[in-house]
């Protein structure tokens, strides 16, 4: 409650005194956007996360800052909080957002960047979910390179892509490799 608070404040701040310092503007609302997705409250949410990257796209283009927006929106259609991940439209409006994403970092020359670990990650999700396994792969198979030459050895990212890749293959019905990589994320 405390950190909507402020963030409200944040933004009453920029509206009034920062009225053209867009830049102000989108982290606040990119920060107040992942606050109100955390307490649940996803309308909210969405439309200052869309506002965020309306005004990103507009002010900065093709930026990192505009990238990360994207990947935040994605994220929002992808993972619901509370809620289990929700339907196909949703699924695919995060693939869009994801690829966007990623499109714009190989733009900017920062495919192999840490920042691109979870998009990568998150994008070889959907495609899961979507049964659509050899990209699914591909794709954890990139972050986790990109994991293991840029993170520190335990970061809870490399777990993360260790985990999807387990589910991976449990659901390819590989159980034995499933439960190796299960086990080298848990010893992480």
């Amino acid at each position: 409650d405390k950190a909507k608070e402020q963030f409200d404040i944040g933004l009453k701040v920029c509206e009034e005194y920062l009225p053209k310092d867009h830049v102000q503007k989108d982290v606040t609302l990119l920060y107040s956007g992942r606050q109100d997705k955390r307490r649940n409250e996803r309308s909210e949410a969405e439309k200052k996360l869309n506002e965020a990257l309306e005004l990103c796209q507009n002010g900065l283009g093709t930026h990192f800052m505009t990238a990360l927006l994207l990947k935040d929106l994605a994220d929002f259609h992808l993972f619901h909080g509370e809620k289990p991940v929700e339907s196909l439209e949703d699924r695919q409006k995060s693939i869009e957002l994801y690829g966007q994403a990623l499109e714009m970092m190989g733009n900017l020359g920062i495919t192999d960047h840490k920042a691109c670990i979870l998009l990568f990650t998150n994008l070889g999700f959907c495609h899961q979910l979507q049964d659509e396994m050899e990209e699914a792969i591909k794709l954890y198979q990139t972050s986790l390179s990109i994991a293991e030459h840029e993170l520190a050895e335990n970061h809870q990212w490399k777990i993360y892509v260790k985990v999807q890749m387990a589910y991976w293959y449990k659901e390819n019905g590989d159980m034995v490799e499933a439960k190796a990589w299960k086990e080298h994320a848990m010893k992480m």
